[in-house]
């Protein structure tokens, strides 16, 4: 006779099924009036524009200056890993693209930036989870081109039972959405910031 514990492992996990989910909530996707930009030139050569934003992008700067704000809803602020092209990045197939040589990625560990504006429960903004590719191309001697795309972009909705390496419990559940344009504006502008560049306009966020 199967005990309650082991019951409900065998219901919950099998060969097609991911575990069963748990306190999910129906997700919401606001629109926006129009998206944001994702790119823009700077007044600056490459090399010296990339050297201010890694000086900009330190942990210690991250903490006194998240870019996605304190996050408190979500266990605190995000630091992201500033990733380059080397020994740190040879799994991160994006920056192995030619012309990418002198990019940055951004590696959020898979901790929540914030509670996303777009995809939205009952009561509040969804945790959203991505990663960004800062592409820095030159546009000329003295202008750098910055452009920057979401990457594994998810939220987390609800909890999944199933099996880990910690063996049976229960784990966040990790829904596939699209990119917002949102969050690679809010980087973008938190790479003016750092620059001194103060003329970006406001993130275009959906109507309240």
């Amino acid at each position: 006779m199967l005990t309650p514990i082991r019951l409900a492992i065998v219901l919950c996990v099998g060969p097609a099924s991911a575990g069963c989910v748990i306190n999910a909530v129906p997700m919401e996707t606001r629109a926006l009036p129009e998206r944001n930009p994702t790119v823009h030139s700077f007044e600056l050569p490459r090399e010296e524009l990339r050297a201010r934003v890694m000086a900009g992008l330190t942990r210690s700067e991250q903490h006194d200056e998240p870019m996605f704000g304190r996050n408190e809803s979500n266990g605190g602020p995000v630091i992201f890993e500033v990733r380059e092209v080397g020994e740190h990045s040879s799994w991160l197939e994006v920056m192995k693209t030619p012309g990418n040589e002198r990019d940055l990625y951004l590696d959020a560990s898979h901790d929540p930036l914030w509670e996303s504006p777009i995809y939205r429960g009952p009561r509040a903004g969804l945790p959203f989870l991505a990663d960004f590719h800062v592409h820095l191309a030159e546009s000329g001697p003295t202008r750098t081109s910055v452009s920057v795309a979401a990457l594994e972009t998810e939220v987390l909705n609800g909890s999944t039972w199933g099996i880990g390496s910690c063996g049976p419990g229960t784990f966040n559940r990790h829904v596939r959405v699209e990119p917002t344009s949102v969050e690679e504006y809010v980087v973008l502008r938190h790479i003016a910031t750092i620059l001194g560049v103060s003329s970006m306009p406001e993130v275009i966020l959906p109507a309240p």
